[in-house]
């Protein structure tokens, strides 16, 4: 399901798309914000808040970092950013959302629980690809953020590279560490 239109008007504050602003943006988001022990392997440079869809969802827009020089995305010569790199960049956007946006605590552990993902046009090296997160739904375990589900699109030259929805949770350590010692005992909930 994709409730999301295609980004068809330009939002305020974004790269003109030829390049310029977010290739000059070389430093990217502090990697704890991403769950990253290295910094090289961050791949969102910034994240703002853009206006609320007219369905009232909250809406983020990312410029992602792409290093061409990535030891592990790049390990033989390409000429387009790898789809896992992208995912991966998302996956850093969901979480840096989660944290920076919605206060989700640096204690609790993140897990993924849902991800479909459709690749429409390559992304090129030459040009910003940025991604537009569209929190869907927020759900709720006792009065706490426990999850958030976003439909989100790659871009680039203003149109759509690919999309990416998924759904994250969020749990203490110790509850996901019970569940998975009753699955290994044989216990199924």
């Amino acid at each position: 399901m994709n409730l999301q239109p295609p980004l068809t008007s330009r939002v305020a504050g974004l790269p003109d798309g030829n390049g310029t602003e977010a290739l000059a943006m070389p430093r990217t988001l502090d990697h704890t914000l991403v769950h990253k022990s290295d910094p090289a392997n961050v791949f969102v440079a910034s994240i703002m808040r853009a206006d609320a869809t007219p369905d009232g969802y909250d809406c983020f827009i990312a410029t992602l970092h792409i290093d061409p020089n990535h030891p592990f995305f790049f390990e033989h010569p390409l000429d387009h950013v790898p789809g896992l790199m992208l995912i991966e960049a998302n996956r850093q956007v969901g979480t840096a959302i989660s944290h920076r946006f919605y206060e989700v605590s640096h204690d609790l552990a993140f897990v993924l629980n849902s991800l479909d993902v459709v690749f429409e046009h390559f992304a090129e090296l030459r040009a910003p690809v940025l991604a537009r997160f569209v929190i869907v739904a927020k759900t709720y375990r006792h009065d706490h953020l426990s999850a958030l589900t976003c439909e989100s699109q790659w871009l680039q030259f203003d149109r759509p590279v690919g999309t990416m929805n998924a759904r994250w949770s969020f749990s203490p350590p110790a509850l996901l560490a019970r569940l998975r010692r009753n699955v290994a005992a044989g216990e199924v909930h």
